[in-house]
């Protein structure tokens, strides 16, 4: 789902051909099993094709150790997305261990993306002017994207 009106001012974290976004630092209050993290992107230009995306969550911050991989995400795919599209995105988990006592260090890979300057990019928010995990940074480049974890709950807890 895309939101309808954008704010006067959005910091967006463009993403260039064969990079790998890092996308800061995560704790969780109690350890879970992952599910779900979502993101805010962001399409600029053209309607995507076959871009597609995961998560890697990472085991220090070199962010060379890769722990768990998100199942691909299909930009085509989001529904109602299209050229110069901005909304949240959720990637999927298989109920990844996560331990509450240890710091984890997410990134983003795209697969089939182009940056085309001028007329298509794929972009993702940075988690600044209004953070969701607020670290007293006055630069937007000092915070992490903007993403939301989710943990397996069974119903029974809820």
């Amino acid at each position: 789902m895309s939101f309808l009106d954008f704010p006067k001012t959005n910091y967006i974290k463009t993403v260039d051909t064969g990079e790998v976004i890092r996308m800061g630092t995560f704790k969780t209050v109690k350890s879970i099993e992952l599910t779900h993290i979502r993101v805010t992107i962001y399409v600029s230009g053209s309607a995507p094709t076959n871009e597609r995306f995961r998560i890697n969550v990472c085991s220090e911050r070199t962010y060379s150790s890769i722990l768990y991989q998100s199942n691909w995400v299909n930009v085509a795919d989001i529904p109602g997305v299209t050229a110069d599209w901005f909304g949240w995105v959720r990637a999927d988990f298989d109920r990844q261990n996560i331990n509450k006592n240890r710091t984890y260090y997410p990134s983003i890979e795209l697969d089939n993306y182009s940056r085309i300057p001028g007329s298509f990019y794929i972009g993702f928010a940075w988690d600044f002017p209004f953070p969701i995990y607020n670290n007293s940074q006055p630069l937007f480049y000092n915070h992490p994207l903007q993403m939301q974890i989710f943990g397996y709950v069974p119903r029974s807890e809820q």
